[in-house]
Formats: structure tokens, sequence, C-alpha cells
């Protein structure tokens, strides 16, 4: 434990959801959608624990529309790269694995490593620099950086009760026959 956390590895064997992620994971549960709400702040913190102490080991599914994965900014090692990124979060994360030198080239693997975030509202083009995250001093100097874009999640509909159950919902329920 105090090893991984000195090196800048997450602590927990179940990676931490981003809020996007956390949103996700409601959608795709609507029993947790009854106990936490379906939208929110405590209903995304409540849904994020729960990943951590229950979901991830009852293998419960997570996983966003590929349409929404986060993507990376790309530049040559020790260029100044700028970001775009329009609605959504910005991480800053390390370009290689410290241990083995692997790249780490999905989000997913960034994410065991500390990052830096800042929300995007609008068309936010921003330098990968520790700076421009709002970090008081770059985490790993030693190492490269690279820049990600979590866009924020789209509205589609999801199944959220049969006929005579409870919908919780936000927007627009519609009620048709059901096929099965």
């Amino acid at each position: 434990m105090a090893t991984g956390v000195d090196e800048g590895r997450q602590q927990h064997c179940a990676k931490e959801l981003s809020d996007y992620e956390a949103q996700h994971y409601l959608w795709r549960n609507p029993d947790l959608q009854h106990k936490f709400g379906k939208t929110g702040k405590f209903a995304l913190l409540e849904a994020k624990q729960h990943w951590v102490d229950y979901g991830f080991y009852e293998k419960r599914n997570v996983t966003k529309p590929e349409y929404e994965t986060p993507w990376m900014c790309e530049s040559q090692p020790g260029e100044d790269e700028l970001c775009w990124c329009n609605q959504g979060t910005m991480y800053m994360g390390l370009r290689d694995d410290p241990l083995t030198g692997e790249s780490l080239d999905t989000f997913d693997k960034v994410r065991t490593w500390k990052t830096g975030t800042r929300k995007a509202a609008g068309q936010t083009e921003v330098s990968c620099t520790y700076n421009n995250f709002g970090l008081k001093e770059d985490f790993m100097p030693e190492n490269e950086k690279r820049c990600w874009c979590e866009w924020e999640p789209q509205h589609y509909p999801h199944y959220c009760a049969a006929e005579g159950g409870d919908c919780m919902c936000k927007g627009n329920v519609f009620y048709m026959a059901d096929d099965g």
C-alpha cells in the first residue's frame, strides 16, 4: 500500500469512476437509481462509492458506449501540446509507465496512475501542463505527460421499469409494448 501510493498508483483495487462513468453506472443499474437517485452530485458520489465497495466485485457493467470513449491529445514527446475538449473533463496523466516504460495508450491504463483534471466548458483548448490543470507542482516531473478528453455523456434512452413498476426519470418517458 505505502509503496504503490508513493509510486503514484491509485489506492483501490477497483478504479475510481469519473463523474461520467458514475452516471453511466447509474443508468445501467436501475436498483441504484432507486437507492441514490438518477442524477446529481449526491447520486454520483454514492454510485462511485458503491462501485468501489460492491459493484467491482459483483462485476456490474460500468462501460460506456464506444462513441463516448475518452480520446487522447497526441503530440511528440517534449512538445507543448494543446488539447481541445468540448463539454467534459480533461485529464493530464503519464505518457509511459514509469516502471516498465510501456506506453499508457488507453484511458484505463493512464488512470492507474495519478492524474490532474479540469472541467471543459465550451470549446476549451489547453496546454497540457500541470499549472493549466490547477496543480501546484508537477506530480512526476521526470515523466512525460499526455492529456485526454472525456466528453460529457450523451443522453440515450434506457430501460427503467416494467409495466406497473416505478421509473425514475428526468426527461421523457416512453411507454411501449414489451417484445420479451
